[in-house]
Parts: C-alpha cells; structure tokens; sequence
C-alpha cells in the first residue's frame, strides 16, 4: 500500500447493495470477460508481480512490498465514459490493507489515476504523476457501500466527464474529484498493489472488466 493519511468521512450511509447489482450504464465499447487474454494488455512477468488470465478472472499477485502493478488496454482512449470492473482477493488471502481496482485517466504507465478500495472497507483516489510519485486527491475514506473482507466481490464504477470523475461503489455514490484528463482521452484498466511490508505474495481478482459510452 502505499503511503497515505485515512480519514475518518463518512461518505454516504447507505447499506451495500451485492455486487451483482451493479451496472455499466451506456453503450459498451470495451469488454473483458477475462475468458482468454486480451492482446492488449501488457501481462508482463518480473521478480515484482505477474498477472493471470483465465477462467473468467484476471489475477494480479504482487510479491514486492509497497509495489503497484497496473494493467491497461493500450490502444483505446476515452473520453467521457463508465469505467466499471468487478474486484475481490481470493477468500484464503490475508487482509494487509492492500488496495484494488479502477484505472482511468491514463495517458501511459507512467502517468495515470486510480480508484481503489481496500478489504476493510476503505477507498481512495490517487494520481501517480511523471515524477513517480503519488497524489491523493481523496486520501483512504471508510465507506459502508463496500463489502468486507477477503473473498468478497465489489462492483467499482468510475463515470468521467470533462475533468470531472464521479465514483460508485455497488451502484451506490461515494465521491467526486475533479482532475486533468489526458488530451485526446485516456487509457483504462485495472491496478492492485500490496502494503509494506507483507507476510507474504498478495493477490487481487478481477472480473467484467467494461468500459460504456453514456
């Protein structure tokens, strides 16, 4: 995970919808099932992190404390859209704070934003800039809308329009930032990354990985 302060905002009091609730509202333009692997994506091994794709999910396990492994499609660019994917840990994964979820904005690896949640309930928004460092405009925020615990499935919903991004988590609102878009539109995808230190390799599930022009 990395390093960020946690407030204690509520953002909405709404009891969590189940995951399977949740939709990508628009006209799809692109969709994983996560049957077979996307050309696409990068799905590159090292000593870091490695990624798996097969059975209907993508597998993200990361061994590298602290360490972020992101995956986008490259080639498709989008301006105002639904960004929708479906995120858990496998049931026999430890709870290390480690984060998950929705890429959007991104005009490379190097630069992009995030919108992750944790299995103890918490989300957050981040922005990696060229320096390699991160921002963080919403730092890790308690929110009822998420489904706790390791095993469990979140539907994450990102909407962007203009530099404005609107967060959902199982269907429900939980937040909204305003951000500087890549010209000419962004990348998306999917990122999850570990705590520091850990006990050991953490690994994050990914599932209906959609992107829908409303």
């Amino acid at each position: 995970m990395r390093t960020r302060l946690v407030t204690g905002f509520l953002v909405g009091l709404l009891s969590a919808l189940p995951a399977a609730a949740a939709t990508c509202p628009g006209t799809v333009v692109l969709q994983d099932s996560f049957n077979s692997v996307n050309p696409a994506l990068n799905m590159d091994v090292n000593d870091s992190a490695k990624v798996a794709v097969q059975g209907g999910k993508a597998e993200i396990t990361v061994s590298k404390p602290g360490y972020a492994r992101s995956e986008l499609y490259v080639g498709s660019r989008f301006g105002d859209a639904n960004v929708c994917l479906t995120v858990s840990t496998p049931a026999t994964d430890k709870s290390e704070k480690q984060d998950f979820g929705v890429v959007f904005w991104a005009d490379s690896f190097a630069t992009y934003y995030t919108f992750e949640i944790t299995p103890e309930g918490m989300f957050s928004v981040a922005q990696k800039l060229p320096s390699g460092q991160w921002s963080y405009p919403v730092h890790l925020t308690a929110s009822p809308a998420i489904v706790q615990g390791t095993g469990k499935s979140n539907s994450l919903r990102v909407l962007t329009k203009g530099n404005t991004a609107t967060f959902f988590i199982n269907d429900q609102q939980v937040g909204t930032v305003d951000g500087t878009p890549p010209a000419g539109g962004g990348l998306a995808g999917f990122i999850g990354d570990t705590s520091d230190p850990i006990s050991g390799p953490d690994s994050f599930e990914f599932t209906s990985f959609t992107v829908a022009i409303p």
